[in-house]
């Protein structure tokens, strides 16, 4: 094997960088920076939401860390990319609808130079109100749930109504070509806005995602699928 095959290549040398051009300070120049303020943390980054500049309107901005050598860098940019690849293709009602994305280096650089081992890859989407797990601690408050009691009429039809949209939004994952497995579905990660359609249930973070190819057996995974199930019993035992 050649030294050069050997050679792993600058970052932006790779074909598919295309998708993500690196747009430094792109964050400062189209978000108002009064406006921003985090609204959620987690193990990949965090998410902000801010106000664009030419549209005025409020967007979700979810901001994740790269770092790494250059393998290292490479792996986890490719772990991502494919979260964003797989999200641009739901243009549905039942998904949180994705933007925009792009790549800018963190650290010192300038405009010549190449980007130091160390990016932040930013995914812009809707805002939604609140995530399932907030809907749930909000309902139990209104209709003073008490631990082991069952919820009242309205709250059941609530909760089934919302359980419902879950399995749709998880149906139309599956019947895409190729299907989409999300094999992350938990409270956190359904998110609740209304809209057209009276649709309130949004689905949301690919990070875990990915397309199924018929051959390698789809039972195992789906038993992930149904894991949201159980924060919306009718009575906790």
């Amino acid at each position: 094997m050649s030294q050069e095959t050997n050679t792993i290549k600058p970052l932006h040398n790779y074909h598919d960088l295309s998708d993500l051009f690196v747009q430094n300070e792109r964050m400062v120049r189209d978000f108002d920076q009064n406006s921003v303020e985090t609204i959620g943390k987690g193990s990949f980054g965090h998410v902000v939401k801010a106000r664009h500049v030419v549209d005025e309107k409020v967007y979700a901005i979810k901001i994740i860390e790269i770092t790494g050598n250059e393998s290292e860098l490479w792996e986890a940019y490719m772990k991502r990319i494919r979260e964003v690849k797989v999200w641009a293709r739901l243009d549905a009602d039942h998904f949180v609808q994705y933007r925009s994305s792009w790549l800018e280096c963190a650290g010192s650089h300038d405009s010549t130079s190449r980007c130091p081992m160390s990016y932040t890859l930013y995914i812009q989407m809707d805002l939604c109100w609140f995530t399932l797990k907030e809907a749930i601690r909000k309902m139990r408050t209104h209709f003073v749930r008490q631990p082991k009691q069952c919820w009242p009429e309205l709250g059941a039809y609530m909760a089934g109504e919302l359980l419902v949209e879950i399995l749709e939004a998880i149906c139309v994952l599956h019947a895409l070509n190729p299907p989409i497995v999300h094999r992350d579905i938990k409270p956190r990660n359904v998110l609740i806005k209304g809209g057209p359609g009276a649709r309130f249930v949004k689905l949301t973070d690919f990070g875990e995602a990915v397309e199924h190819k018929r051959e390698t057996g789809l039972y195992r995974v789906f038993v992930k699928e149904v894991r949201v199930v159980s924060a919306l019993p009718c009575c906790e035992g």
